[in-house]
Order: structure tokens, then C-alpha cells, then sequence
């Protein structure tokens, strides 16, 4: 009736009952009522607290489905808070409890939930299994939309590890699954998805295919794709084009090597997926013949490294840009950084970082030797440095420059 004051007046009744009268089972469960009331009412930290109290309670009687309820409710705080880790570690409680209660349908909405945070905090491998055991869980319920569903995100978290096979394996299954449901929206998803998948290994046709089809099925839903999609099609069909006008084997593999290239760099800075630009950058070094294109996909795969924060893979990339004669000031003043992050002597990346300011335009060289400096306590070179990147024209880190020189001069001043 919308009388959350009153409600939460009479919750606050049931708690001081059940504790008054020592009746734990009952105080845990009215703690749990009360917690998601307050969790409705962005009253977090209230909310917090009674789940607190009420795992507690349910662990002392050990009440599987007491705790099961207590973790998983507690679990939406804590990830509402901004603790995914916390959360997760509910989650674990949650899914132990809910597995010796033997209710499947229960136990695999929260592992549909625990893949999520899992994959939030870079545990790809333990996603997997929680997906693997979700699907095998909601086959055995012969729940068909569902299952399509959670196969798209294991064809997300396989792609990402590199098994491209399994991913599109799962994408098919999953086609399959909508059209003989007849669900022309999920089918329209799904194909968009793999067109994805395929336009990333480099098959075209195929791509554009299940594009056009998504396209289709997605105005008949009445949903549309979406603007990204579209102008990801026309694209495509652009490429297409310029692939069969190409008069070799070796120009057809540099127009589509520099397609894909570009399609990293789309996946590593705004779609924020490092895994599956990496994927991306293998295909293209798997087929690339030209010196250009093969020094462009390694100083590419070596920021993926860096975003990843493996230093050795993007060192090793690095410095087969270089080998191959792609020594520019960007490749340069990645390696002097990956150097300098490794815990080097300022020796060692120093030369780097001098060949990558040569170049005036350069304000990230600049700003990444002057955070190398300030860690040897070289500040009046730091500043210098700052300075000078501040002085390149419309940078978009301006703000990050002017913030580290001023940290720069308050160390400075305290010498």
C-alpha cells in the first residue's frame, strides 16, 4: 500500500519480539525483511547492519536457508556500496548454503549473479565455471530462453579467453534457441553478437550476414538495432568492398589487417575489453605480412598488456614493434613506462623516454618520464617535464598534468 514508515515501524516490532523471547530463527528472518526494506529505501548502511546481525544468527543455528537468504540479500548491499570483492565473498557463502538445500533454480540465479562480480574483479576462469554450472543446472529445468541467455555470456567470457571456438559453438546453440522458440528479439541480440565475434576473427561475409539478418529480425521486433551496430555494418560492407578490388593476397591482408587494427583500438579504449582486443591483434599477426602492419598490432598488443598490467607480455610486444622497425615515440615511451613499472633503475628507462620526447607532441612521454623522476626524487626535471606536456595544444589529460605538477612542487618545496 506504500506505507514503507509503517511497515518498517512493524519490523522493528517482530526484531525486538524475537529477541526479547531468544527465538534466533525468527529474528533472523525478520532482520532480512527488514534489511531488503531498508536496501529499497537507500538506507544501505541500516541495511548493512541488520544482515550483518542476521548472518550471524542464521550461522549460530545453522540454518542453511537462513544464511543462504541473509548472504545473498547482503550480497546486493555490499555491491551496492561499491565492495564487489565483499560481495563475492557472500556470494560464496550464499552458493554453499543454497547447494545443501538442493533448490537448482535458487542455486543457479546466484551463480548467475557471482559470475558478474567474478568477471568485474578479473577472474575470467572462475566466471566460466560458474557459467558452466548455471547452464548445466537450467538444461537439466529444460528452461530454453534462459538458457540462451547464459549461453551469450559464456560465448562472452570463452571469446575473451581465447577460445573463440566454444564462444561461437555457444552462439550457435543459442541461434537455434530463439528461432525455435520463435523469440525474434533474442535472435536479433544474439546474431548481432556472433556478427561481432566472426567480424573479429576476419570472416566478412559471414559478418555481414548475420548483420543483416540481425537487422532484419530486429525491425520486425520492433526494436532495431542499435546506431553502434549500424554504422558498424556499413563499415563492413566498405571493407567488403575494398577486399575484392584488392589485386593480391598481400594488399587484401593489409586492408583487412588495418580494419581489425582499428577495431582494437576500438575494444581496448572504449569498449574498455583488453581480452578481446588481444584476440583481435592475434588474428591480424597470424596473417599480417608487411613490416608496417605486423609493428602496429604488437605496439597495439602491448598496451593490452599494460592495461592488464602483465608487463612482460607488453615488453615483449614492444620490442617486436621495434625489432620490426616500428620505433615510433608512442612505442618508446610505452617502453620506457613498462620498464620504470617493473621496478627498474631510472637507467634503464631513461634512454627510452629521451627517444620518445623527441617528439614535441608527445605530452604522455613527458608526463610518464616525469612520474619516473619524482620516483628517484629528480623533481626540478619532473617539473620541466610537466611543463612542457602542458604545452602541447588541446591534450585531453590537462587536468591529470596540472594535478601531478603541482604534487611535483609541493615535494619540491619540502626538500
Amino acid at each position: 500500500l506504500g506505507n514503507t514508515e509503517g511497515a518498517l515501524a512493524d519490523l522493528d516490532r517482530s526484531v525486538e519480539i524475537a529477541r526479547s523471547q531468544k527465538d534466533e530463527r525468527n529474528l533472523a528472518f525478520a532482520l532480512n525483511i527488514r534489511g531488503a526494506l531498508k536496501r529499497d529505501l537507500n538506507d544501505l548502511d541500516g541495511a548493512l547492519a541488520d544482515l550483518d546481525r542476521s548472518v550471524e544468527t542464521a550461522r549460530s543455528l545453522e540454518d542453511d536457508q537462513s544464511l543462504a537468504m541473509a548472504f545473498g540479500m547482503r550480497a546486493g548491499v555490499r555491491r551496492a556500496l561499491g565492495d564487489v570483492a565483499g560481495a563475492l565473498s557472500d556470494l560464496d557463502g550464499s552458493v554453499a548454503a543454497q547447494d545443501q538445500l538442493g533448490d537448482d533454480d535458487r542455486l543457479s540465479s546466484l551463480l548467475e549473479q557471482r559470475w558478474k562480480d567474478r568477471r568485474e574483479l578479473g577472474d575470467l576462469e572462475g566466471a566460466l565455471a560458474d557459467l558452466d554450472q548455471a547452464i548445466a543446472l537450467v538444461e537439466k529445468d529444460g528452461e530454453s530462453r534462459r538458457l540462451g541467455v547464459l549461453l551469450n555470456s559464456r560465448a562472452g567470457i570463452r571469446r575473451d579467453l581465447g577460445n573463440t571456438e566454444g564462444a561461437l559453438a555457444d552462439l550457435d546453440r543459442s541461434v537455434e534457441i530463439a528461432r525455435s522458440q520463435k523469440d525474434e528479439r533474442n535472435l536479433g541480440i544474439t546474431l548481432n553478437i556472433r556478427g561481432a565475434l566472426k567480424r573479429d576473427l576476419g570472416d566478412i561475409d559471414n559478418a555481414i550476414s548475420d548483420w543483416e539478418t540481425s537487422r532484419s529480425v530486429l525491425r520486425r521486433s520492433k526494436g532495431g538495432q542499435d546506431a553502434d551496430s549500424k554504422h558498424q555494418l556499413k563499415e563492413l560492407l566498405r571493407i567488403r568492398e575494398r577486399l575484392a578490388l584488392a589485386e593480391s593476397n598481400a594488399e587484401a591482408n593489409e586492408i583487412l589487417g588495418r580494419y581489425l587494427i582499428k577495431i582494437s583500438r576500438n575494444l581496448l579504449h572504449i569498449r574498455e575489453n583488453p581480452h578481446r582486443a588481444i584476440q583481435v591483434l592475434r588474428r591480424v599477426l597470424n596473417s599480417a605480412e608487411s613490416f608496417d602492419i605486423i609493428g602496429v598490432a604488437n605496439f597495439q598488443l602491448g598496451k593490452c598488456y599494460i592495461k592488464l598490467g602483465d608487463l612482460d607480455g607488453a615488453l615483449r610486444s614492444l620490442n617486436q614493434a621495434v625489432q620490426v622497425g616500428y620505433g615510433t615515440s608512442a612505442v618508446y615511451a610505452n617502453l620506457g613506462r613498462c620498464y620504470h613499472l617493473a621496478g627498474n633503475p631510472i637507467s634503464v628507462s631513461q634512454g627510452y623516454f629521451e627517444r620518445a620526447i623527441q617528439d614535441t607532441q608527445n605530452a604522455w612521454a613527458r608526463f610518464w618520464y616525469a612520474m619516473a623522476l619524482v620516483d628517484f626524487d629528480r623533481f626540478e626535471e619532473a617539473e620541466e617535464l610537466l611543463f612542457d606536456a602542458l604545452n602541447v595544444k588541446g591534450h585531453q589529460a590537462q587536468k591529470e598534468f596540472l594535478e601531478a605538477l603541482a604534487s611535483v612542487q609541493v615535494k619540491k618545496g619540502n626538500e
